[in-house]
This record gives C-alpha cells, sequence and structure tokens, in this order.
C-alpha cells in the first residue's frame, strides 16, 4: 500500500536526519563548537573564530530543521494512515463507538456518589492515627512563582482557542506545561494543587478564566494519569494511544460513580472499544457538566512519563500529544501538565508532537517553609488564642531541616519521626513504633524539641526512615561505577556552582541529567545541585576500606565536631575547593591530570567591596600533612622552596600543612603561589549565644593585628583569618588586597550552608 511504503520511507529519513545530528553533536564538529561557545562567553573569541562558529552553527541549524520536517512529515503520514485504516474498515482497528454509546453501556453501573464533591474533606482536620503517608495531608507552600508560570500557559491556551479562527496553523501555537525532575521535588503535588490557590493567580489570569479554572474544581474535572499504570497491552500499538488513555482518563473521571468497580471491572465493561478523545471529553461533560455559558476547562496531568522512555514507549507519548493537540484545535480547552524525571527526553519528544515546551522549574523549599508546613500541622483545628499552639521550632530543628536540604519527602520523613518519638514519650514507650501518632506529633513539639537529647535522637531516626523507605536512594552511592561522583557531588553542593543539565561530572562524563533521572542528586530549581547533608552523613558513615571508597573532606568532619580542629576543617574546606576546581578545569580539557591548577581568590573566598582578586597557582597535591618541625618566620622561605621543588619527604606530593603547636606563626598554610597563610579563630562562647538565639560576640579589634604579625616579612601572600565571631567595622584591614576576613556573616559564601551549619552550630552540641 503506497501510503504504507511512504511512512517507512519518511521513518527511514527521520532515522537518518536524527544519526546526522547525533553524530554531528557527539563528533569534532560538535565539540569544537561548544568549545567555541564557552569560550564566547567568556568574550574569548578570535574573528577566525566567530566566522568558524557561525559556519558550525548554520550546518547544526540545518540539520536541526531536516529531523523537524521528517518529523512533522511522519506524524502527517501516521494520520493519514488510521484514517484510512478507519475508512476500509481494518480488522486491526477495534469497533468505534460514539460517546452516547459508551454512556448506554454504563447506565446500569452509574449511580451518583454519597459525597460527589468529596466536601467531608473539609471537615477532616487531623491526621488519622497510623496511617504510613502523610504527604497529602500537609500544607502546601513556596510555589508562589512557579504557580504564577503555570497559570500564565493555561491564559495562553484560553487565548489560543478563544482565537482559533484567527491564527494560521493554531497546532503550532500549543504549548505543553513541564515539571520535571527528581523524585521528591513536588511535581505531582504541583500539578494537583496548583489551581487551588486562586489568591496567588487571580491577578495574573484574571477575574473571568480564574472562575472558569474554579468552575472545573469544583465539577470535577481535575484528572491525573499515572503511565506508570499502563499494561504492556495498552501500550502496544503506538498509534492507537487515544484509546487507551481514553478509558483511564474515563475512569478517572467516573470512579467515584461505579459502585466500587476496579479499572480492571471497568474496561471489562467497556470491552474492545475504539472512540476518540473528542468523545471522551464529551462523555465526561455527561456526567461533570458546566453549567456556565463558556467552554469547559479539562485539567491534565500525566504523570510519571519517565516509564514511557524507560520502556521505549516514546512514540505511544508522542501520538498522544498530537491527538490531544488536535482536540484543542477543535476547540476543547484542555489544560496539560507532563510531569516526571526524564527532563530532556520529555522536551524533545514534545518539539517532535509539533508542540511547544512551557517548563516550569520547581525549586526545593526553603527553610522557612518547612517550618511554616510543620507549624500549620501542629496548629490545625486549634483557636489563634489556644495555649497549646506551638509558634516556633527549635534552633535544633531549625538546623535539622537544612540538614534535610528541605527535600519535601525528608521533611516528611522527619515530621513522621516527631510523630513516632512523641507517641513513645507520652506514653512511656521504649519502642518506636512506625505509625504515624498526630498527637505524638504535636507533643513532640510542646515539650520536646528544646531538649537536644531529642533532637539528637531525631535526627538518627530520621535518617533510618530515610534509608528505609528511600533505600535504593542511598544503596547506589556505594556502587562502583558512582563512587567517584560523590566528591564532585559535595562541591557543587557545598560551594552552590551553577549547572545545567548537560554539565557532566566524574571521569566517565555523566550528566547532570543522567543523575537526575537516577535520583543521585536534587536540582533546586534547575541551575543548582543539592545533595542534603543527611546524604553526606550516610555516606561518612559507610566509609571503611572494604564498603565503599573515601570520599574528599568527609573524612575531616569528624574532627569538626571538635572546638579544637576547627582549623583543620577550614584548611579541609580551601584544599577541597581547590581539588575541584582542579577537577572543573581537567573535565572542561583547560589542563590535564598532573598539570598545575589555576583560580581567583575570589573563588575560594569572599572579598570585601573594591577588594582587588588575586590570580592563584597551586600544584595538584591535594593532601593535607602536619609538619615534622615548627615553620616559623626564620624556617618559612626554606621550607616553601623545597615543597614548591619538591626535595624533601616531608613536602613530597603535598601542598597544604598543619604547623606544629606552639610556633610563632600561622596554624596552617599552603604552598601555592603566593602562599596562602589561614589562621582560625574560634569561639565557644559566640557559637553557643547563636545556637540560644542570642547574639554573638563581636570580632575583637586588637585580634587581626595579633595574628597578622605572626606572617612572615615577605611581598606576596594571601592571609586568611577564620573566626566564629560578628564582623564590625573598625576592624583595621585596610587597603591591603591581600587580607581576607571570614565572619559568621560571610561565612556561607565560603563553605557553604552544609558546612556552615557544621562549623557554627556544631553538632556535637545539639
Amino acid at each position: 500500500m503506497e501510503i504504507i511504503n511512504e511512512l517507512k520511507h519518511a521513518k527511514n529519513r527521520l532515522d537518518k536526519a536524527a544519526e546526522e545530528l547525533k553524530a554531528f553533536e557527539e563528533g569534532e564538529d560538535g565539540k569544537w563548537l561548544k568549545e567555541l561557545r564557552r569560550k564566547s562567553r567568556r568574550h574569548d573569541l578570535s574573528e577566525n573564530e566567530e566566522r568558524e562558529k557561525a559556519r558550525m552553527e548554520k550546518k547544526e541549524e540545518r540539520l536541526e530543521n531536516s529531523k523537524v520536517k521528517w518529523e512533522e512529515q511522519e506524524q502527517k503520514l501516521q494520520d493519514a494512515l488510521i484514517e484510512f485504516d478507519k475508512e476500509k474498515g481494518n480488522e486491526q482497528i477495534a469497533p468505534k463507538l460514539t460517546a452516547e454509546n459508551v454512556k448506554s453501556i454504563l447506565n446500569s453501573y452509574i449511580q451518583p456518589p454519597d459525597d460527589p464533591l468529596r466536601q467531608s474533606l473539609a471537615n477532616f482536620l487531623n491526621i488519622p492515627d497510623d496511617v504510613s503517608d502523610i504527604s497529602s495531608h500537609l500544607m502546601f507552600v513556596d510555589r508562589y512563582e512557579e504557580i504564577k508560570n503555570l497559570m500564565r500557559n493555561m491564559k495562553n491556551l484560553h487565548n489560543l482557542i478563544n482565537n482559533l479562527d484567527n491564527i494560521p496553523e493554531p497546532k503550532k501555537h500549543v504549548m505543553f506545561t513541564t515539571a520535571v525532575g527528581t523524585a521528591g521535588k513536588g511535581k505531582t503535588t504541583f500539578a494537583r494543587r496548583a489551581y487551588y490557590e486562586k489568591d496567588i493567580y487571580l491577578n495574573v489570569i484574571g477575574e473571568g478564566l480564574s472562575n472558569v479554572v474554579q468552575e472545573c474544581l469544583y465539577a470535577g474535572r481535575n484528572f491525573r494519569i499515572d503511565c506508570s499504570s499502563f499494561e504492556g497491552e495498552e501500550l502496544k500499538i503506538d498509534m492507537e494511544s487515544e484509546k487507551p488513555f481514553g478509558k483511564r482518563l474515563l475512569y478517572e473521571a467516573l470512579k467515584y460513580h461505579l459502585r466500587g468497580k476496579t479499572i480492571d471491572e471497568f474496561f471489562k465493561i467497556l470491552g474492545e472499544f475504539s472512540i476518540d478523545l473528542v468523545d471522551i471529553l464529551k462523555l465526561i461533560l455527561e456526567y461533570h457538566p458546566c453549567k456556565q455559558d463558556w467552554n469547559p476547562l479539562f485539567i491534565i496531568n500525566i504523570d510519571e512519563t519517565n516509564v514511557l522512555f524507560e520502556h521505549g514507549k516514546a512514540s505511544w507519548l508522542k501520538r498522544l500529544l498530537y491527538s490531544i493537540s488536535n482536540a484543542i484545535c477543535k476547540g476543547y480547552f484542555i489544560f496539560v501538565i507532563l510531569t516526571g524525571t526524564h527532563a530532556s527526553n520529555l522536551f524533545e519528544l514534545v518539539k517532535s508532537s509539533g508542540a511547544k515546551i512551557y517548563d516550569i522549574a520547581l525549586p526545593l523549599l526553603k527553610p522557612e517553609h518547612a517550618q511554616e508546613v510543620i507549624l500549620e500541622l501542629a496548629n490545625r483545628g486549634l483557636r489563634e488564642d489556644s495555649k497549646e499552639r506551638v509558634t516556633k521550632l527549635s534552633p535544633y530543628l531549625e538546623v535539622h531541616i537544612r540538614l534535610l536540604g528541605v527535600v519535601g519527602r525528608f521533611l516528611e520523613s522527619m515530621m513522621f519521626e516527631m510523630a513516632i518519638l512523641g507517641w513513645a514519650a507520652q506514653n512511656d514507650q521504649d519502642v518506636f513504633g512506625e505509625k504515624f501518632h498526630y498527637e505524638g506529633f504535636r507533643y513532640f513539639l510542646r515539650n520536646m524539641q528544646y531538649q537536644s537529647e531529642h533532637c539528637r535522637t531525631l535526627l538518627l531516626q530520621t535518617q533510618k526512615h530515610i534509608d528505609k523507605k528511600y533505600h535504593r536512594y542511598f544503596k547506589q552511592f556505594e556502587e562502583d561505577e558512582n563512587r567517584d561522583l560523590v566528591p564532585e557531588l559535595v562541591a557543587y553542593t557545598l560551594f552552590e556552582w551553577p549547572v545545567d543539565r548537560t554539565t557532566t561530572l566524574g571521569k566517565r562524563k555523566r550528566s547532570v541529567e543522567e543523575l537526575e533521572k537516577k535520583d543521585m542528586l536534587f536540582l533546586d530549581g534547575d541551575s543548582k545541585i543539592k545533595l542534603p547533608f543527611i546524604t553526606l552523613a550516610h555516606l561518612y558513615g559507610l566509609l571503611n576500606p572494604n564498603h565503599i571508597a573515601k570520599v574528599r573532606l568527609l573524612d575531616s568532619l569528624d574532627s569538626a565536631l571538635s572546638w579544637g580542629q576547627a582549623e583543620y576543617l577550614t584548611l579541609s574546606v580551601i584544599v577541597f575547593k581547590l581539588w575541584a576546581i582542579h577537577r572543573r578545569l581537567v573535565t572542561e580539557g583547560e589542563i590535564k591530570e598532573n598539570d598545575e591548577g589555576y583560580c581567583q581568590l575570589s573563588e575560594l573566598v569572599p572579598l570585601r567591596e573594591n577588594q582587588s582578586d588575586i590570580r592563584i597557582r597551586f600544584p595538584p597535591w591535594f593532601v593535607i600533612r602536619k609538619t615534622e618541625h615548627r615553620v616559623n618566620k626564620e624556617s618559612w622561605q626554606s621550607f616553601y622552596l623545597n615543597a614548591r621543588s619538591q626535595s624533601t619527604n616531608e613536602v613530597l606530593y603535598c601542598m597544604a600543612f598543619l604547623n606544629c603547636n606552639g610556633a610563632q606563626f600561622p596554624d596552617t598554610f599552603l604552598t601555592t603561589k603566593p602562599p596562602i597563610f589561614v589562621q582560625e579563630k574560634s569561639s565557644q562562647t559566640s557559637n553557643k549565644n547563636a545556637v540560644e538565639g542570642k547574639s554573638a560576640l563581636m570580632f575583637p579589634s586588637y585580634l587581626l593585628k595579633t595574628e597578622r604579625d605572626k606572617c612572615p616579612d615577605e611581598r606576596e601572600y594571601i592571609f586568611i583569618i577564620s573566626t566564629d565571631y560578628k564582623e564590625r567595622g573598625d576592624v583595621g584591614l585596610g587597603p591591603k588586597n591581600n587580607e581576607v576576613l571570614i565572619t559568621r556573616e560571610n561565612r556561607k559564601a565560603m563553605f557553604g550552608e552544609l558546612l556552615t551549619l557544621r562549623k557554627l552550630y556544631c553538632l556535637e552540641s545539639l
């Protein structure tokens, strides 16, 4: 048959175009173009390179256009083939039914639900005891900008539908919303609950469209279709994705009317019929009618799309999106949000369906919003003047929230364990149990959160809960292929270096997107990696030669718990930053593995306003060693030259040193060029004040001169003094560009949030 031959030809040409584009991207030309773009961002291109970049981009555009052309041709031929089969009565196509046919089949099984609008849920204030999952009971917070963006795209769709007659080729203007990323970011919750936040989006979409949304929610036309629930047979024929999707959509619409029928029983009732998506929508309106004089809205969350990619069924989803676009272009107001973990796969597929992408980058929760979730649950149903209300969290719990990385599923685990510990204490039980107890949750917050021993137990139990419930998350870090990734993941997390999903990590150059798919990292929005500290703690607990390779920096965290070892952690952080910068330079092809690295002082420490930057060169020896003898002003020059020339065993393959006690010289130093001297001045009293909510101590003005005088009398060096004190304006740094003061105010810029917590709050005291 001619149409089948044409379709095969189009598929072959599409495959060839895709292969040519991939070969370009992965070949020498693509790598060279990537390098030219990187240089262009640094404004470092010559005229010849500018011309070469333009030529290569033109070639890339030609290949991309060819791929898009054959994708569109393939889609048109698939549509034509389906229409041909329907006209000829092809026996592979199931009998086609209308909305009226299906309604007559279902009539004897349908009855009005007892609570059609689920209004009884409004009176359901407390979480019932003994539930194992509390996520659906928690407050929805911290999605203001994301909700506004979501509803802006709904407004775009509404405008498109209202102007179909005036827009040529309206299908090219359809935009599907996506929310992608690691499991645990709250994608499904966002897709389900965002529309209920009318106060947030009212000014964005206006009163009229807002009323349409509220009517849709009231009528029950807000659906979630879980792609992981589709059976093999439902995904068998790519070109008939409307059929299984339509059946599941219809079941979601009618499940409260079906007298307890399961989805399998529902499918048996319907039999092997074929029905268009438009007829499914008409049928849904029979049971969920719109009583207003406007175009009714359907909201559909197509969730767990990653399952389709993992099982090679991307074309099934592509066909479905094409069908939905057709229905939209017939005037049906269908707002779709696609959620899943495979970002690039989903973006590419949406584009290949002929539609555009409107992506919502979901950030992780902020600490203040996590506190809001906890306090709202604790005070739910209580009067504002009730003495039983919990008004704030202890400093210990505030630290715990940050240690969890404010990842939603980890926060839920901590709240779950609060309830268990509270119930055990309330009932004088030693066994904690595994079920949620609402009064136990309240008891913990009212009576236990200010005792450090209870919070220490909470942190340990939370880690166990996460390990048990999300065992795969921790387990995968123990696998050989993932071990070398951990140091770089730690570095990008601690120092908040920006990334995108194409950024590569590790010697095997694994992309951020690949690791996100495997749930090995969280992306905050779409530009920063987050590896929660509780993950680092778990990895640290596994560190032994027989189980997992040692992780840089983590082997110094035990000393961070001791006030006498603060300088060791500070030096560890600097060395770790230098290692990570060196690793990044190697990955980007700037240097080779054994070459000297380079960076600016501002990449290591925060500089003062108008302070000039200093270029630093450093050898690739990321080791910390204690000196064999005291180094002082008299012996420094000899020690430094030996280290640079590698002339003695004492300094072999090492650039960072801890000085022997009692020397009138900086405590730690690095033999970089120029050398870096680091002095740590900790104050346990200042930290204790901060933990207890009091004001930290002010930096003593005499300290800087006292510590500076320990440095050698040479022209070029960098002096860093790190303290637990508050900054003061008259500290006396003067015009010197080689001096850096790290105080409580700017410590996060050097250590990152997680190590700042380790250092400032000292978990030993918690």
